[in-house]
């Protein structure tokens, strides 16, 4: 859901303000990232095409009215715009309950534990990536 909700949104804005063309790709800067704006985060891996148009997408539009301050701040408006469409279409509006604490994604330890494993295949592949 993540890539799909994010890969629209590229295409909108790359639609409304580049003539339908990709914008060009940014380079992440490689710092240390900053913890959500509430003390809280979630890590979400896609694949780096996805997150390259997207980062592009929103830097080659930030300057039009009104603007998300950050990646991050618009990856939280589209997905809570689309938690919001899927309660409405799916569930009379109201929020959905908790998932149980045995769903995948939902366990602290699980997720952490697969967060640890994606960040050592994403540092493989981004030093592969540099070598060449």
């Amino acid at each position: 859901m993540v890539v799909s909700v994010f890969e629209t949104e590229s295409a909108r804005r790359e639609r409304e303000f580049n003539d339908g063309q990709p914008f060009p790709i940014v380079a992440a800067p490689r710092a240390t990232r900053a913890r959500g704006v509430d003390g809280e985060s979630h890590t979400y891996y896609l694949p780096l095409s996805v997150h390259e148009r997207f980062v592009s997408a929103w830097v080659g539009t930030r300057t039009e009215q009104p603007v998300a301050a950050s990646v991050s701040a618009l990856a939280a408006e589209l997905l809570e715009a689309e938690a919001d469409r899927l309660e409405r279409e799916f569930n009379d509006g109201q929020p959905f309950p908790p998932a149980p604490p045995g769903a995948r994604g939902v366990d602290p330890t699980a997720a952490r534990r697969q967060g640890e494993i994606m960040s050592e295949i994403w540092q493989q592949r981004r030093s592969t990536h540099s070598e060449k």
